[in-house]
């Protein structure tokens, strides 16, 4: 990445402030350099983490109800982000295309749970190749619920604490 990087994201509920990067309008972060993408899959990665305590939670209290029942052992949520060559549009230095976020659980060697979300990315170059911008976009509200279906809690939750607390 160029060493005066920028990259725009919507806030969402897993977003670590204020080191999460700053605020520049009521719904966008502003994450710059190399430093701040670091902080970024922090978060990203905190939120997984969190992923897994809460459906660890559910899976207990379920075996709790049916101790009888299989509820398997299942891993950490993985994190994968596809994009689909065809949907590349490049004009001089930028790129735009869609990607696809998916969030993953295996459990006792197959995929138990699986969700996805799409979302747009636009990307500028520096003359020297490396990449100066990055702009993501994504319905934030519609991945919070996902989010909540994932981690088997019917509320919606609007900070990184409640979400770490539900």
């Amino acid at each position: 990445v160029a060493p005066d990087f920028e990259m725009t994201v919507p806030t969402t509920p897993f977003d670590d402030f204020p080191d999460g990067g700053d605020l520049v309008g009521p719904s966008l972060r502003l994450v710059v350099g190399a430093g701040g993408l670091v902080t970024e899959g922090l978060s990203l990665r905190n939120m997984l983490a969190d992923l897994a305590d809460k459906r660890s939670r559910a899976a207990a209290a379920a075996a709790a109800d049916d101790p009888d029942a299989s509820h398997g052992d299942a891993a950490a949520p993985k994190l994968t982000f596809d994009i689909d060559p065809g949907s590349i549009v490049h004009v001089g230095d930028t790129y735009v295309c869609q990607w696809a976020a998916k969030i993953s659980v295996v459990c006792d060697g197959s995929v138990v749970v699986s969700v996805s979300h799409l979302g747009m990315a636009k990307c500028t170059f520096a003359p020297d190749n490396r990449l100066a911008t990055t702009t993501l976009r994504y319905d934030v509200l519609a991945f919070t619920h996902i989010l909540a279906e994932f981690a088997e809690e019917p509320t919606l939750v609007a900070t990184r604490q409640a979400f770490r607390d539900a």
